[in-house]
């Protein structure tokens, strides 16, 4: 299933600001990429420790 990235571009700017997400560390975060399991593990657990 392909996902967009216009429908979580206005959620990103909350979640750079929360610390969920860094990006990859040379100004990128790539929206449109898929997030690995160890990625989706540390914004999981970023997620809830701002909680």
């Amino acid at each position: 299933m392909a996902v967009t990235t216009k429908r979580f571009t206005t959620s990103i700017p909350a979640e750079l600001k929360n610390g969920i997400i860094s990006g990859y560390g040379n100004g990128e975060l790539g929206p449109g990429r898929r997030a690995t399991r160890a990625q989706a593990a540390q914004m999981l657990k970023n997620f809830f420790e701002n909680q």
